[in-house]
């Protein structure tokens, strides 16, 4: 593909609108059901105790979440890969799971453990742990600044500064030590992990969602150099 064509390629708004369409139609389905209670079921189909409710929890860029209680204030989340949003959503729900998977076994990376997943009517979706916490970002930001994106605290503490910087090069360490042949997503044979499928990045989805690009039948890719053809091609 030549420089020119590359640079025309643009968001298609028809492809856009189809997509929303999709999602709205979807999560309408969806509301109408009583989500609630087929979150509590999924729940219980992989992780065993009685649950006692469930409501809507924080949403994603490519699914909507419900969190589950149970009667020993255990709780989980469903998490539902949502139409109109991921156009591979069978393929991102397995890749979620076996990295998840991957990290919690080959690194110290705290990530939630994942209970089970599995399809319904809805689509793919994952059962698990619910993790408390809060968002980095609101610990950092200035709390005065009420519009716009957030900005750093210019009163926040030196110490806190260097608390955040610390948590976040030992992520980025424990993250650059996996080491593959490939450059592809993760599959699990047996007990072991090997990139045995195409890469699936977000670039790639939102090509096929946004610009209407037909989907491609990648494979994984040996070298770094195939790489940046692709991305030129």
């Amino acid at each position: 593909m030549s420089l020119e064509a590359a640079n025309a390629m643009y968001f298609d708004r028809l492809a856009e609108e189809r997509q929303d369409r999709n999602f709205e139609i979807w999560l309408h389905a969806l509301l109408q059901r009583e989500p609630e209670q087929l979150a509590m079921r999924l729940a219980k189909k992989h992780y065993e105790g009685k649950t006692v409710a469930a409501c809507v929890w924080k949403n994603g860029a490519f699914n909507v979440c419900y969190r589950v209680k149970y009667e020993e204030n255990t709780n989980v989340i469903v998490l539902f890969a949502a139409l109109g949003r991921s156009v591979f959503r069978q393929e991102k729900v397995e890749n979620e799971v076996t990295v998840l998977r991957y990290l919690s076994q080959h690194t110290q990376v705290p990530v939630p453990e994942v209970y089970g997943a599995g399809t319904c009517w809805t689509g793919p979706y994952i059962v698990m742990a619910f993790v408390e916490g809060g968002l980095l970002s609101n610990v950092l930001k200035d709390p005065l600044k009420k519009d716009g994106r957030p900005v750093l605290n210019p009163r926040i503490s030196d110490r806190a500064l260097m608390i955040a910087y610390r948590e976040m090069a030992f992520l980025v360490l424990a993250l650059s030590k996996p080491q593959f042949p490939r450059i592809g997503t993760l599959v699990q044979q047996g007990e072991e992990f090997v990139v045995g499928r195409r890469p699936l990045t977000f670039n790639i989805n939102e090509l096929i969602t946004s610009a209407n690009l037909t989907p491609m039948d990648l494979a994984p890719i040996d070298a770094l150099s195939p790489t940046f053809e692709s991305a030129v091609d």
